[in-house]
Formats: C-alpha cells, structure tokens, sequence
C-alpha cells in the first residue's frame, strides 16, 4: 500500500498554498495511515488465534496421548503384579498350572460362577480346582474348546472339605449367601474361633492339601443341636476376580495304565 507522500524544501516560513495542501492532505495521510494499520492488526490478531488454536490443538492431543500412555503404563504395572503373585502359587509336583483370564461372571446372581479363556484345547477338564494368589476360587463344571466355567466356593451347590489351620479340626464347607461359607456338621466340641484361618485339607479328591480359603467370621451353637453354627469369609475377593490359576493334574505313564 502506498501513502500520499510530498516533500517539502526546508523554509522558515510556509507559503499560503503549502500550509493549504498539507492541511487538506494530513488528515487522509492519517485516515489510510490508521485504516492500514486497523486491518494490519485484525490479520496479525486474526493469524495469531489461528496459531494459538492449532498450537492449543496440538498440545490437548499430547496430553491425550501421554495420559493414555500412562493409563495403559498403570495397567500393565497393576498386570505385573497380579501375574508375579499368581506365579508364586507353589502347588505340589503332580499338578502343573494354567493361567486363565477371566471373560463374564455368571448369567444371573443365582448362578455364582466366572468364565475363563481356557478350555479343552489348553487341557483343561471338568473337576479341575481353580484358585489365586488369595486362595481358593472354585472348580470347573463346565469345559468348551476354548472356554471354562468355573463354579465358585461361595455357590450353595458347592462344598469342600476344610482343615482348621490352628487346631487341626475337620470339618465340611458349604457355599452361602452374602459370598460367605458354612460349616456343616461341626461337632459342638470342635476347637475353633472367630479370626481362625481354614484351609483345604486334601480329603475331598479335588482339592490340593493347605491351600488357603478364608478367615472364621461367626461361631454360635446352633439350637439345641450337636453342632457349631461357625461361618467362614473368603480370602478371595469374587467380584474383582481377573486372573486364576487352573491346577491340571499331572498324568504318569502308571496313572494311564
């Protein structure tokens, strides 16, 4: 853009029309002088926000990716952990162990059981016991080709047969309300407290021996009755279930004779 420009020579004293021509001429110098400048600075403001918005776009889109780096980061840390737990489970040597994922929980709150994404073709059979590095979880009842449904301890369908840990005690675990378990028929004499931990004790032919399943919760005497009204909360938490080790049995040439 051009502006009206005129030189002048230097003189003490301006002639009549020179004083006439600038008096006319300064304030259209001023007017396309301040008129530039106006819509010089709406385009650099205009260039500026544009900048500013897509830098501003940009620097969201970092942040998105870092969190959801760090997010993903976490889970695999959370994941770590899990999986190093589950891989110090020690079963004894006539078991080797399957690592399962956990996929859906049962259909409906009646039926207490979990899914996992291992099956017949990763060798896993009905009657196989299931547990974390909690405790015990539960048995398979169910086996697909590539699925197993594993019913819960917690299931009133379920029982197994327990040791108290501290006084040796004996007794049968039976699945109940509230994912709580119930002793039935613990004799009145029976040598057990609330805060006494239970473990499996081998005998029912599913279940490894010392495995850890829950903490005595309640202990009554029921009625009039010869037994102990004593309740039992699991070690494992049911509803936050991800990871479980299915224990596969190990077959010698002798068994298979």
């Amino acid at each position: 853009m051009q502006f009206i420009a005129l030189g002048f020579s230097k003189k003490d004293n301006p002639a009549f029309h020179e004083k006439l021509i600038v008096g006319i001429t300064a304030p259209m110098q001023w007017l396309v002088y301040s008129t530039y400048k106006s819509i010089h600075d709406v385009i650099a403001g205009y260039i500026f926000l544009v900048r500013l918005k897509k830098e501003n776009f940009e620097l969201k889109h970092q942040v998105s990716i870092l969190r959801d780096d760090l997010v993903r980061m976490k889970e695999i840390e959370y994941e770590n952990h899990r999986l190093k737990k589950i891989f110090n489970i020690k079963p004894d040597p006539s078991y080797r162990r399957i690592v399962a994922q956990r996929v859906a929980y049962g259909s409906s709150r009646f039926e207490q059981t979990v899914r996992v994404q291992k099956g017949r073709k990763h060798g896993v059979n009905k009657g196989y016991p299931v547990l974390n590095s909690d405790g015990i979880i539960g048995q398979v009842v169910e086996v697909y080709h590539g699925y197993s449904d594993i019913l819960l301890v917690t299931d009133p369908t379920h029982s197994i047969d327990v040791i108290i840990q501290r006084s040796r005690d004996n007794g049968m675990l039976k699945g109940s309300a509230y994912n709580q378990l119930q002793f039935q028929f613990l004799s009145k004499e029976s040598d057990v407290f609330e805060g006494d931990v239970v473990i499996s004790s081998g005998l029912d032919g599913i279940y490894p021996k010392g495995f850890p399943i829950g903490k005595v919760s309640a202990v009554g005497v029921r009625g009039r009755g010869l037994f102990l009204d004593a309740t039992v909360k699991p070690f494992v938490d049911f509803k936050d279930i991800e990871e479980v080790v299915i224990l596969v049995p190990n077959v010698t040439e002798k068994d298979q004779q």
